[in-house]
């Protein structure tokens, strides 16, 4: 009888236990998802299908795991489940150090944060998923980094990205050889311009003559907004004589356009570009090659504007 009733109150305990996870896995709201040693689902609660976009009808159970990772992440996934798998440790996130992407049910990837565990069940080893969707963080930190980055009028990047660009092209420069060349650029009487027609006409000229400059540029090059109505041209690989012909080019499309502004008013300007270039026989600080520049862009200036001018960085 007291064996009986022993027994009766282990199914008990264990009936509640079951209730409760039960609980636990339908009411998550992290996705949960069990796997068995061949890495086939045999598990996986509403909150993971909403992560990866399945239908009421596609509950998913019995599919390969890899079903919900993007392919170029299928071997990598398969050795690290079964490294895991194989090891001492019972718990661990998985790959904090990097991104983690999922696929869901249309093709499309979504960042998600995963921590794994396992569990001896009979003679077979299960292991369980739980994981977050990190699409919202994931947003904000890239609008964070946007923000840090980029100038908010023109899109371009922004002072502060500039140089940090510039400095890491500049290691380039003596690591391989090349030399780089860089363009201090101003736009001609833009304060005159924004005092005749306004602040809002200013806005619109910086972010056309944006739009005109960057037509000219190839994709390795880095333009940003340095202060105002000044700018940096990042020019990697460039010798003097081909960025002094690119800046001719750009110089004259500026000059050559009329830029719509508010209320129907055509307006031109120009811009003054100055030019130096730093090759790995010299030794160059950034405020060295920027003094260069803007030395270069006064000589410019003082020529009458709406030039090209070059200096040679001095040592």
């Amino acid at each position: 009888m007291t064996d009986t009733l022993e027994q009766n109150a282990i199914d008990n305990r264990a009936e509640i236990a079951c209730e409760r996870y039960e609980a636990i896995f339908k009411a998550a709201y992290d996705g949960i998802i069990t796997i068995d040693q061949s890495q086939s689902i045999i598990m996986m609660n509403d909150a993971a299908r909403d992560i990866f976009g399945l239908t009421p009808g596609d509950i998913g159970l019995g599919d390969p795991l890899s079903r919900f990772l993007p392919q170029e992440f299928h071997d990598k996934h398969t050795s690290y489940v079964d490294s895991f798998r194989q090891s001492a440790v019972k718990t661990r996130p998985m790959q904090p150090w990097s991104s983690v992407y999922g696929i869901r049910a249309d093709g499309s990837k979504v960042p998600i944060e995963v921590t794994i565990s396992k569990m001896v069940v009979g003679n077979k080893i299960e292991m369980t998923a739980i994981i977050r969707d990190i699409s919202e963080r994931t947003r904000l930190i890239e609008r964070l980094e946007e923000t840090a980055t980029r100038d908010p009028l023109t899109g371009i990047f922004n002072r502060r990205q500039g140089i940090s660009v510039l400095n890491n092209e500049m290691q380039r420069c003596q690591r391989f050889g090349h030399t780089l060349t860089i363009a201090s650029l101003e736009l001609d009487h833009f304060n005159v311009v924004t005092d005749a027609y306004g602040n809002d006409t200013g806005d619109l000229i910086l972010t056309s003559v944006v739009k005109i400059i960057s037509s000219t540029l190839r994709g390795s090059d880095t333009f940003c907004r340095w202060g105002g109505e000044e700018f940096l041209v990042i020019l990697p690989e460039t010798v003097l004589d081909d960025a002094l012909r690119w800046a001719q080019r750009a110089r004259e499309a500026v000059a050559f356009e009329e830029i719509d502004c508010l209320r129907g008013k055509l307006v031109n300007i120009s811009a003054s570009i100055g030019l130096t270039s730093v090759s790995k026989q010299e030794s160059k600080t950034l405020d060295e090659l920027l003094k260069c520049a803007d030395e270069a862009l006064y000589q410019a200036r003082n020529g009458g504007r709406n030039q090209v001018s070059a200096a040679i960085a001095v040592n």
